[in-house]
Parts: structure tokens; C-alpha cells; sequence
């Protein structure tokens, strides 16, 4: 049966890598044998069930988890949030030295790490959804006199702790209402948890091409 499992990720890791091969080098004529799962650069795209869970799902280490994420991450066939998903939903846990190995090569985000290791997030693992002048700005009614507007540090946890949670914009590039509303699939999922507009537009919604805000007439 181990047998079977890695050749089926060996294909799908080949797949993978051919496709974005095709992406920067495109062969003519040739045709990708699936249409991506959603938007994408990329020709093709698989879901981390053909990619990595068969694999990781069997007796494995450390070591093998790394070189199979490494290989997803580097070619982005997979978003970060399956990587997160897999390891809360699934019985594979993810070690947090590979984790951090990812983390280190930049092939995947401050965000997503930091949600394995428990550390607090910067204005930097935050930028895809927040800007502190601009949040500052917003919510000066609220925080002049509170929170000095140079104080990037103390911006961001109030981000975090009200921001994100009251679904306040944070930047000129995401608005979460107009992200819930222009998105009746995350609407009916997550109703009035705010935060996780956020969450999926850091770990999926990029990947996804979706609209974080509404276009400039």
C-alpha cells in the first residue's frame, strides 16, 4: 500500500512541477490535463488530498514532511491554508521545525508560521490586510490620545485584538465588509466571525485571485 501512496505523490509532485514549468516556458500546443481548481498563474493546480495527505498519512518523519511541503510551497500547487487545515483537521500534525524550515527559506508567510508557533503577529505578517497609518486614520476617533500614531507595535495588537475581531478595515487593499459581501460562499461559512474574512483572504483568498476591495472608478 506505501508503494501505491508514493507513486501517486510522485506523480502528482511531476505533475506539478511540469506545469509550472509551463507557466514560464510554455511548450506550444500542449494542454494542461485538469483546469485549476481556481483562479490561478499557474496551468494546473491540485488539492493537497492528491499532493501530500497520502504520503503523510502513512509512517513518515519530519524530514519527509519538509521535502513534501517544500515541493508544494516552491511550486504553489497549494495554498498555505490547506497546509494549516491539514494539520488541524486531519491526523497528521504538523512539527514545527519543519515549520520554521519553511519559514526561513521564504516559501511560506510570517502569518501562517506564526499560527504554528503561537507568536504574536507583526504589521509585516499582517500587510496583506493591514496598513497602520491607514488603520490609525480610520479608527482615530477611537484611538487618538490612546495609542501614538508612530507606535506600529501597538497598532497591530490593537488590530488583533479589536480590528480584526469587529471586522474594522485595516488598509486601502482589504475591506472585509465589502470582502463578505462580495463573497456569498465565505458569508454563509462564516457569518459574523470577522476574523476569519481576514484568515482566509491571507491564506486562501490571495491564492484564489479573489477581490480583497472594491475597484477603484
Amino acid at each position: 500500500m506505501k508503494k501505491v501512496f508514493t507513486k501517486r505523490l510522485a506523480a502528482a509532485v511531476l505533475s506539478a512541477s511540469l506545469g509550472a514549468a509551463a507557466f514560464f516556458a510554455p511548450a506550444a500546443g500542449m494542454e494542461a490535463s485538469a483546469a485549476p481548481a481556481y483562479k490561478s498563474h499557474f496551468t494546473q493546480t491540485f488539492s493537497w488530498e492528491d499532493t501530500i495527505e497520502p504520503e503523510l498519512l502513512v509512517e513518515t518523519d519530519e524530514n519527509m514532511i519538509y521535502r513534501q511541503l517544500r515541493l508544494c510551497m516552491l511550486y504553489r500547487v497549494i495554498p498555505e491554508g490547506d497546509i494549516w487545515d491539514l494539520n488541524q483537521a486531519r491526523t497528521v500534525k504538523m512539527p514545527l521545525t519543519v515549520m520554521t524550515r519553511l519559514y526561513n527559506e521564504g516559501l511560506i508567510s510570517g502569518y501562517l508560521y506564526k499560527k504554528f508557533s503561537g507568536e504574536i503577529w507583526n504589521a509585516e505578517d499582517l500587510s496583506a490586510v493591514f496598513d497602520p497609518v491607514y488603520y490609525y486614520n480610520a479608527q482615530k476617533g477611537r484611538l487618538a490620545g490612546v495609542i501614538d500614531p508612530g507606535d506600529v507595535n501597538a497598532l497591530t495588537i490593537d488590530f488583533i485584538v479589536n480590528g480584526m475581531p469587529n471586522g474594522y478595515q485595516g488598509s486601502a487593499s482589504f475591506d472585509p465588509h465589502f470582502y463578505r459581501s462580495n463573497y456569498k460562499d465565505l458569508d454563509t461559512r462564516y457569518g459574523d466571525n470577522w476574523f476569519l474574512y481576514y484568515n482566509h483572504y491571507i491564506l486562501y483568498g490571495m491564492y484564489e485571485m479573489r477581490d480583497p476591495a472594491a475597484k477603484a472608478e
